[in-house]
């Protein structure tokens, strides 16, 4: 394996042995004839990130920082590009670009991916337990990269949705900020449902707090005890 300047690296070897062949690299040519056109090098990295991100939706844009120019690298019939092990192309990562035969070689070349697509973003600030309306979000373009991937929402998924905490204006919005709507709220009478092995039973309660889907509240129960519930329904709650 062989070592260049400029953030390519290979396999284990000492550093004084690497620094070694890096110099002899850049400061000697190859002695069976042309070196490797560094423009091939670039371009099977390029189509093979290309090909990674063929199935992304999405506008996909893909850079790959070419290699240095003093490079001098044995040319190669077949070059073959590969993913190093644990690269997700999503934003800053690297490809490896390597030669088998007649003269073994190994480069990694840094590449940045960009996936633009529509997101919801905040029309204006809003605070904790402001409800989503259709003024309150905007599309927008953004570099899905640059947010938690998975977690965009699209803008009429947002609507009637409740702030976790303040948004500013013009944050792209994501699920982790947004709750549901509130089924139950503070003071509210409720039907509190108990369901355990084999029965389950209803009366009427009290909510002490609000909540929405799937969110713990507090209820007051007939007998004056405070219970733990699990909102369930409009105005229903569920103590198992």
């Amino acid at each position: 394996m062989l070592f260049g300047l400029g953030g390519y690296i290979t396999e284990r070897m000492r550093f004084g042995a690497m620094m070694a062949c890096a110099a002899w690299l850049l400061c000697c040519p190859p002695a069976n004839g042309a070196p490797q056109d560094l423009a091939t090098v670039r371009a099977v990295a390029l189509s093979f990130v290309q090909d990674r991100m063929r199935q992304t939706p999405g506008e996909v844009r893909i850079h790959v920082n070419a290699p240095d120019a003093q490079l001098a690298l044995p040319a190669c019939p077949r070059l073959n590009a590969f993913a190093p092990a644990g690269v997700r192309y999503w934003g800053p990562a690297s490809v490896g670009v390597r030669c088998e035969s007649p003269n073994a070689w190994t480069l990694y070349l840094q590449v940045q991916v960009q996936v633009l697509g529509d997101a919801a973003v905040a029309a204006r600030s809003l605070s904790k337990g402001d409800i989503f309306a259709a003024a309150d979000v905007q599309v927008q373009r953004v570099d899905l990269t640059q947010i938690p991937r998975g977690t965009a929402v699209l803008p009429e998924a947002v609507i009637g949705l409740v702030a976790k905490g303040p948004i500013a204006g013009g944050t792209v919005l994501s699920a982790n900020m947004l709750r549901g709507p509130p089924l139950v709220s503070q003071g509210e009478a409720v039907r509190l449902a108990y369901v355990g092995d084999g029965f389950e039973i209803s009366t009427d309660g009290r909510a002490l707090t609000g909540g929405a889907m799937g969110e713990f509240v507090s209820v007051k129960a007939p007998s004056g005890r405070v219970l733990r519930a699990t909102v369930v329904s409009k105005g229903t709650v569920l103590v198992r």
